[in-house]
């Protein structure tokens, strides 16, 4: 059983498909979620500074780049 105080959950990719699957099964459980994406405001690299817990979920064509821009945060 987790604790009452949940890590915060980012989710590189996760307005769509397997990224939003997750976001919502996290959200059941009673975690913060924040995801990023290509049409939102909160960036890949703030998301990786600002969560506990970094999931990557973007299509797979992106991810080497996506995941290598966002490693060094």
């Amino acid at each position: 059983m987790l604790s009452k105080t949940h890590p915060k959950v980012g989710i590189i990719g996760g307005t769509h498909g397997t990224g939003a699957q997750f976001a919502r099964l996290f959200k059941q459980q009673g975690f913060k979620v924040r995801v990023s994406g290509r049409k939102t405001k909160t960036t890949n690299e703030l998301l990786a500074k600002e969560s506990d817990i970094l999931i990557f979920a973007p299509p797979l064509l992106n991810s080497v780049q996506i995941i290598s821009k966002t490693i060094p945060y």
